[in-house]
C-alpha cells in the first residue's frame, strides 16, 4: 500500500468517526417515528366541517362501502387484488364449506387453502376494525377556510 493510500484511509477513518458521532447525536435529539404502532389512517378536515359525530359517521360510511363493494371475504379479496383471489368461489353456497372449515380451525385451514384463509382473516379484521374504531387520528385544521 502506498503512503498516499495509507494516509487517505486514516483521514477517512477520522472523518467517518466524526460523522458517526454527529449522526448518533442527531438521532438522539430527533428520534423520528416511534417504533410503536401508528394509526392506520389520519383524517384531516377543516374546523367548519367537524362535528362530535364525525368519526362515527366516517366509520358508518366505510362499513357501507365495504358492504357495497366487498360484501363477503372472497369478493373483498378480489376487489383489493389479494394473491389467489381469482381462484376463490364466487357464490355463497360454494363459499359456505370454506367458511365453515375456517371457523372450525383457522390454523389448520391456513395450510389447506391459503388464499381463502388470507381473505377470511383479513376481511374479519377489517370489518371488526371499522365497527370498533374506524378513525384513530383526526386532525382539525383551524387555519384554512372558515375555521
Amino acid at each position: 500500500m502506498t503512503t498516499y493510500q495509507s494516509t487517505l484511509a486514516e483521514d477517512a477513518a477520522a472523518d467517518l468517526k466524526s460523522l458517526s458521532e454527529a449522526n448518533l447525536a442527531y438521532a438522539a435529539a430527533f428520534p423520528g417515528d416511534l417504533p410503536t404502532r401508528q394509526p392506520v389512517h389520519t383524517i384531516y378536515g377543516g374546523a367548519q366541517l367537524f362535528k362530535a359525530e364525525t368519526g362515527q359517521r366516517l366509520g358508518q360510511l366505510a362499513l357501507r362501502a365495504l358492504d357495497d363493494f366487498g360484501p363477503d371475504a372472497f369478493s373483498f379479496a378480489r376487489a383489493v387484488g389479494m394473491e389467489g383471489a381469482q381462484e376463490l368461489p364466487t357464490t355463497l353456497d360454494t363459499q359456505a364449506p370454506l367458511v365453515a372449515r375456517f371457523k372450525a380451525d383457522p390454523k389448520a385451514f391456513e395450510g389447506e387453502h391459503r388464499a381463502a384463509w388470507l381473505a377470511l382473516t383479513v376481511y374479519e379484521r377489517v370489518r371488526a376494525k371499522l365497527e370498533r374504531e374506524a378513525v384513530e387520528d383526526m386532525r382539525i385544521d383551524f387555519e384554512d377556510g372558515f375555521g
